[in-house]
């Protein structure tokens, strides 16, 4: 079968998630089903389809993966050139001479550790994600949410935080890495692992892997054993033909030879471990086909020609079709049918013509390998420099014998009368030359301005007189490339957060949510299901600030806020102001127990309800009295009018008589709201009594 294909990443044997895509293969294969068959179990579709269909099937799934191999086998040789000059892999040298100076110089290791060391730091914090609602609305839930997938990735999925620390130092070498997030029905819980560029398949003209039609592998190895452990439950059918039980490990793998190779000699891998005996190279691929199973009724249909996306696992050596799932499983909350896609693509910096992104492997490898053969020859050339040697004239009349130079020894030279030094010719090479030196410090320099491994930002101090401002404005400008390819590891880390987050919609463990909550809220108390918590009108995004890419960059900014604060005539008679600008100054230095330190301004309070006689005194006083939205206005004006009728009235200057009138006017446009308020509330409750008689006849 050749055609695009659709890829989801499910391990053989669990549960998939999906989400709607309308795509057809350019050749399709018919599954030829005369009458409906009911499908009573759903986790293997091939135990229902004809053996010869399951052969074509499982033809074109290796045929295809073979294609796309083929279509990257280029960009596999560049890569284990990086391989070798990140592991410092180092292949014996003859030339100039045997036994030569050979010494790789670290620039792509410095390079990747640089931006592993920042990337991690800026994506993983104390929190992880944090979530919101769409609308204003299950602020509460979204509290929730945020809290227990905090603790999710924290400690329940025990692999997520390693396998971030190993994405994070593949990235940056290969220009592209792949995170695989489905949920696991053995584990009960949601996984979300990294797969290598060798375990992900796609081909390598294909732009984008969030494409519909993209055909994508997971190569999985998996032993015998399990293999028939999963026959035996049916998530996995039993071949016509016997599976090879002695199958080696990846040593076998005529896939990838250039890079697998690098990894053993790199790794001082020299034979299959033990353990990888018997393990079967299987392909996971995520594609459409032309079977019409119909989800709601749990039916296979008649082919009508639409192709559905499928996951087939198919045994590479046998080519042997071992399971085909649908990829389509029902929204709770809408009852929809969607499409799974649970593959995450971190892209280091975007190649236009492919998904494969672009690394500093691609970047320095050129500079890398120049480097080393300047630094080889400056050693070689010191070796020449350092090594005393010559001839010796072969009928100067000296016998045969050890010349070797001894410390503070006088050998004695059986010789014919004449100059010694007539008869022997001592080379003296020229000193390593300084073109050298100046060209390995120009390319080490160059690498560090790719890879903004700039010595300010590897932690050297800066002049002391360096003010804070210049200090920030050149961290800025010498993290600008870092700060867009963090902006693109955030976009693909929310991406990976928001699958996991619609799992938890459909799989989430009601006790362990209920144990990370705080249970005493009044809100807990309402809520029915925690999976309701997880709707989608929450979103959910990284904590990560993409546009902050250090700890330093953070302190800096707050720092620089915290003081405009106190300076800003604006904000300094604010408290709230003084308040959040200190709780993010703390929050940069990363201090503990903030809420006991800080405590929160309490808002002001209201001003007081003035007596109506008190306000008359102080019309005397020629002050202005303020009127307050719920005061008894009537009384107001009553004492308001006898005072003015009263022999005090002569008291007020002209600006106390304007207070007193503009007081009274207050006053009347308070108690008019209030009234027309009252009346409008009287006239709802006479049209309800009236609608409520209707409905009664």
């Amino acid at each position: 079968m050749n055609g695009n294909l659709e890829i989801s990443a499910m391990q053989p044997d669990q549960t998939m998630m999906a989400f709607p895509d309308n795509g057809t293969p350019d050749v399709p294969v018919p599954v030829d089903i005369p009458i409906e068959i009911d499908i009573p179990d759903e986790r293997n579709l091939s135990l229902y389809i004809n053996k010869d269909e399951l052969s074509v099937i499982g033809q074109d799934v290796v045929r295809e993966f073979n294609e796309d191999i083929q279509s990257r086998s280029e960009f596999d040789k560049r890569r284990a050139t990086w391989r070798k000059l990140f592991l410092t892999y180092l292949e014996e040298k003859e030339y100039p001479w045997p036994s030569c100076s050979n010494v790789s110089l670290p620039f792509v290791v410095e390079a990747c550790l640089q931006f592993q060391a920042r990337a991690y730091e800026a994506l993983i914090g104390k929190d992880i994600v944090k979530c919101y609602t769409r609308d204003g609305t299950m602020k509460d839930a979204a509290e929730r949410a945020s809290k227990y997938m905090n603790y999710q990735l924290r400690y329940e999925m025990t692999e997520w935080e390693e396998d971030m620390d190993k994405l994070l130092m593949a990235l940056p070498l290969d220009g592209v890495v792949v995170k695989k997030t489905y949920y696991d029905s053995f584990l009960e819980r949601p996984v979300s692992m990294f797969l290598d560029v060798d375990e992900f398949v796609v081909n390598y003209k294909c732009r984008n892997i969030d494409d519909p039609m993209a055909r994508k592998t997971h190569i999985l190895w998996m032993h015998w054993n399990d293999i028939k452990i999963r026959q035996d439950t049916k998530i996995f059918v039993e071949p016509p033909n016997e599976l090879d039980k002695t199958a080696q490990s990846y040593k076998e793998d005529g896939n990838m030879p250039e890079t697998r190779q690098v990894f053993d000699d790199g790794e001082g891998v020299s034979e299959s471990a033990p353990e990888n005996i018997g393990r079967l190279k299987l392909l996971e691929q995520h594609k459409y086909l032309d079977i019409n199973y119909d989800p709601v009724t749990r039916k296979i249909k008649k082919s009508d020609g639409l192709m559905r996306p499928y996951v087939v696992t198919v045994d590479f050596k046998t080519q042997q079709v071992l399971r085909i799932v649908s990829r389509v499983i029902k929204e709770r909350e809408t009852d929809v049918w969607n499409v799974d896609n649970c593959f995450t693509a971190y892209t280091f910096i975007p190649n236009p013509s492919s998904w494969m992104g672009i690394g500093f492997g691609q970047f320095l490898s050129p500079m890398n390998e120049a480097a080393n053969t300047a630094i080889n020859q400056l050693l070689d050339a010191g070796h020449l420099n350092n090594m005393m040697a010559g001839f010796v004239a072969k009928r100067s009349g000296m016998k045969k014998g050890d010349l070797a130079f001894e410390m503070g020894v006088f050998k004695e030279v059986d010789i014919m009368m004449g100059s010694l030094k007539d008869s022997i010719y001592e080379f003296k090479f020229k000193p390593p030359s300084n073109i050298l030196f100046q060209l390995l410090g120009m390319l080490h320099e160059y690498s560090k301005e790719v890879s903004t491994a700039a010595e300010w930002m590897s932690g050297k101090l800066p002049p002391s007189d360096t003010a804070a401002t210049t200090m920030l404005a050149i961290i800025e400008q010498g993290l600008k490339v870092f700060s867009v390819i963090q902006k693109r590891c955030h976009r693909a880390f929310g991406k990976e957060l928001r699958k996991i987050f619609a799992i938890n919609r459909h799989f989430l463990k009601e006790s362990v949510y209920a144990l990370v909550q705080d249970k005493t809220s009044r809100e807990w108390q309402s809520i029915e299901s925690g999976r309701k918590d997880f709707s989608s009108n929450i979103e959910i995004i990284p904590v990560s600030d993409p546009n902050i890419t250090s700890r330093a960059e953070k302190l800096i900014k707050s720092q620089q806020v915290l003081g405009e604060a106190k300076q800003n005539p604006l904000m300094a008679q604010n408290p709230e102001s003084l308040y959040w600008a200190t709780r993010e100054y703390l929050e940069a230095l990363e201090a503990t127990n903030i809420d006991a330190m800080l405590k929160k301004p309490e808002p002001p309070p209201p001003p007081p309800d003035i007596p109506p006689e008190e306000e008359n005194a102080m019309f005397i006083k020629d002050q202005m009295p303020k009127v307050l939205p719920n005061q008894n206005h009537m009384r107001h004006l009553a004492f308001h009018e006898g005072f003015i009728e009263s022999q005090w009235a002569v008291e007020l200057t002209p600006n106390g008589k304007n207070n007193f009138d503009s007081h009274l006017r207050d006053h009347k446009s308070f108690l008019y709201l209030q009234e027309e308020k009252q009346r409008q509330l009287q006239a709802i409750q006479q049209q309800q009594l009236m609608e409520g008689s209707n409905v009664g006849y």
